[in-house]
């Protein structure tokens, strides 16, 4: 009891220290919290394979899936791009989702995967509403580029290679 009670007040002692800040905020950089955020949504998603994936599109009627807002032959050039590893989403085609969605339909398709926050890598995404515009601000904090690789694949485990049309989450490779 004696030990739990010390934990207790060190923890305390550490968030005082912190300014009333999260211990979390405190103590990773922001590509560190970046490389965590991403992380925590691949582990939430309800799509991180091939076999996850079918099993998706098995249980749910289309028209009820963001993947719906894609039309049909977008959707399927879509999913044949789609490369899995062994953490989840490593490459996907991005040409059809920049030519058809906002950028909140392209989050809400990307988030099935966990890989929502590759939203703004994607080029030309069109904006209609505020929510359009606050998902493509975090383009500019300059952690994306770290992750995500525009025009390029994900070739093997951790080597993303030249392909047009394709984004490598780096993260994922």
């Amino acid at each position: 009891m004696r030990i739990a009670s010390c934990l207790v007040f060190v923890l305390v002692a550490a968030c005082a220290d912190a300014g009333g800040q999260n211990a979390a905020e405190t103590a990773f950089s922001p590509v560190e919290r970046e490389v965590l955020e991403r992380e925590l949504a691949v582990s939430l998603a309800p799509i991180r394979s091939g076999a996850e994936l079918n099993r998706y599109l098995a249980a749910h009627p289309m028209a009820a899936t963001p993947l719906a807002a894609l039309s049909a032959p977008a959707r399927e050039r879509f999913l044949r791009s789609l490369v899995f590893g062994k953490d989840g989403l490593a490459t996907f085609d991005y040409r059809d989702i920049q030519r058809e969605l906002t950028a909140t339909q392209a989050y809400r398709l990307l988030a099935l995967f966990g890989v929502q926050r590759s939203t703004p890598s994607i080029p030309g995404l069109r904006v209609e509403t505020r929510v359009d515009e606050l998902i493509l601000l975090h383009k500019a904090e300059g952690l994306r580029a770290a992750a995500d690789y525009l025009n390029y694949k994900c070739e093997s485990r951790a080597t993303c290679a030249p392909a047009h049309g394709l984004i490598c989450i780096g993260a994922n490779c």
